[in-house]
């Protein structure tokens, strides 16, 4: 059963049309993936769906009611919630406080009591790594993304946006976010999720959506929609999808100066693995040694597709 419903949402902003009728549905308990090149209207897209914008045309179904245009805090009082790209805490708040004002003003309203222990149980289900007395605003940014996710767990939400939650995360910190999003999905709540790191969208998602200039170009199964020849090009470029052999699309990749990212983005696609699309994305050392110039990606939470405009 479709949890979310979109069909034909558009926004424009004068006469710039970030998101071009877009349509697809979002079924309940799963982890869905809304991925695309920077710039492809993403977020703009996650923010009329959590009510942050209204789109200009089109509309948008929560369990079969028509949520169109409603307000942020209505959404969250239905049972959405979100993180951002950046994460906002209340700097001059704790971390308790800050979890305690989301359980306050986000879902229905329960006793002080209860409002506090879910505070801390939620600051606890997201493994929030310091002391829940700590000052919002001496947090480093890891810190702050589990944060921000448990803010938004404390309103009890059932469908969960996440936007781009995993930037900046280490290999080691991508699987143990991994195993909390599941987690999060076993206990009921459907996610959404904005996201550049590949190798976590495959490893996630039951279905995937494709962006580009506002469009939607795929929707379907993740391995299927990873082996579109249109997401290709629209992460890689029409040029490179052209190269006559793969030891060319090697060569090529290697002495740009988005080798990293496009390795990573392009492998984890299972252009280079396609009977193994779940391989580990790490660079090999000969191709790490033939991008040793390029410091732009250290990381796979900091490699993000950028070929493609």
């Amino acid at each position: 059963m479709a949890l979310l419903e979109l069909s034909g949402v558009t926004k424009r902003f004068g006469g710039l049309t970030a998101v071009d009728n877009v349509t697809f549905n979002v079924e309940a308990g799963e982890i869905f993936g809304l991925i695309g090149p920077n710039g492809a209207g993403k977020s703009t897209l996650l923010n009329c769906l959590a009510g942050l914008t209204r789109p200009t045309a089109g509309t948008v179904k929560l369990d079969g009611h028509d949520t169109t245009g409603l307000p942020a805090e209505q959404m969250c009082r239905l049972g959405v919630s979100r993180t951002f790209q950046i994460p906002r805490p209340f700097p001059r708040l704790t971390a308790f406080e800050n979890v305690t004002v989301a359980a306050t003003f986000g879902g229905n309203r329960v006793h002080r009591e209860s409002i506090a222990q879910r505070s801390l149980e939620m600051l606890e289900y997201v493994e929030f790594p310091r002391a829940v007395g700590t000052m919002a605003g001496t947090l480093n940014a890891v810190q702050l993304k589990r944060l921000d996710l448990a803010r938004a767990l404390a309103s009890k939400p059932k469908l969960l946006f996440l936007d781009e939650f995993a930037a900046g995360l280490t290999a080691t910190e991508l699987v143990d976010i991994a195993k909390l999003l599941r987690r999060i999905r076993d206990d009921g709540v459907t996610i959404v999720m904005v996201e550049h790191v590949m190798r976590l969208i495959m490893d996630l998602c039951d279905n995937l959506s494709v962006l580009q200039y506002g469009q939607l170009i795929a929707h379907g199964k993740a391995a299927t929609v990873a082996q579109d020849p249109r997401v290709l090009e629209a992460y890689l470029g029409h040029n490179y999808i052209l190269s006559a052999t793969t030891a060319e699309r090697r060569s090529r990749c290697c002495n740009s100066r988005v080798s990293l990212q496009a390795m990573t983005c392009f492998r984890s696609f299972g252009a280079w693995t396609s009977t193994s699309k779940r391989a580990s994305l790490s660079p090999s050392s000969a191709q790490m040694a033939r991008a040793k110039p390029q410091p732009c990606a250290r990381s796979l939470g900091t490699s993000r597709p950028s070929t493609a405009r």
